[in-house]
């Protein structure tokens, strides 16, 4: 693995294991974005506590945040990748420009687009909506195809095996065996901190 991966992973658990209650600086931070995190939220059908915990686990609520693989932002969009499809799908052609993706409520749409359309054109497949979200989420991190080589050799396979079991399955299968000790890591978090995400009320 790259030192850069494996940094960035190390981080990861470590946050994860030091994660209890919402603290107030969690508190603060996710309020300065709440209108914006709510409005889009509700646009495309999605838990605001799903976009916040992506949002800190992603970013740590840092705007401005450029990963050197190119993720820019709140919710560390892909201008090439993610940001591109969210781009055509929204009407535009070619990809969205760094400046527009570390605005931080372009940022939020385009992310949280994302995630919408990782559920409703990549993985409409898989019958169970929980199951669909967890899965989801771990291909907002790794992508389509690594999240569903954890299930099967082929798509029809992986999305076959995904529908015999039960959405706690799907989770403990993903959180145990994905290929990526990064998306393992991003899963956990995204999971643990949404919990404390629905205490803000």
């Amino acid at each position: 693995l790259a030192p850069e991966v494996l940094e960035r992973t190390e981080k990861l658990l470590g946050e994860l294991r030091q994660l209890s209650g919402l603290t107030a600086s969690m508190r603060r931070q996710a309020e300065q974005y709440r209108p914006v995190v709510e409005k889009y939220a509700d646009r495309y059908n999605l838990s605001p506590d799903l976009i916040f915990a992506i949002i800190y686990t992603e970013s740590d609520f840092d705007p401005d945040l450029i990963s050197n693989r190119s993720a820019h932002g709140l919710m560390q969009v892909v201008p090439n990748t993610a940001g591109g499809e969210v781009h055509r799908w929204l009407g535009r052609t070619g990809k969205p420009s760094p400046s527009l993706l570390l605005h931080p409520e372009t940022n939020i749409k385009y992310g949280t687009a994302y995630m919408y359309l990782l559920q409703n054109r990549h993985l409409t497949a898989i019958a169970d909506p929980q199951s669909r979200e967890y899965c989801a989420i771990a291909a907002y991190n790794i992508g389509t195809g690594g999240m569903l080589r954890t299930f099967g050799k082929s798509r029809d396979a992986a999305f076959e095996a995904i529908n015999a079991m039960t959405p706690e399955q799907v989770r403990d299968t993903l959180l145990e065996k994905l290929s990526s000790r990064e998306t393992k890591a991003f899963l956990a978090k995204v999971l643990k901190s949404r919990e404390r995400f629905s205490m803000m009320g």
